[in-house]
């Protein structure tokens, strides 16, 4: 999903972005979190994102062909 993304006037694009980094916190030291300014998602977040479809690569993803 695109970063610019718009849906019923939610940038769910944004949004989506935001939840990628934070999982990708999750392999971050404290400090690199800090310094990013990255809060890491907790296994209950990761959990409910991937009952719905999360995908956590998407441009690893879309090499592959499916988007």
């Amino acid at each position: 999903m695109p970063r610019q993304h718009v849906e019923d006037g939610e940038k769910l694009g944004s949004w989506l972005s935001t939840q990628r980094t934070r999982y990708k916190a999750r392999g971050l030291s404290e400090a690199e979190r800090k310094r990013l300014s990255a809060s890491a998602m907790s296994d209950e977040e990761v959990e409910r994102m991937e009952a719905v479809g999360a995908v956590w690569d998407a441009r690893s993803r879309a090499r592959r062909g499916r988007t």
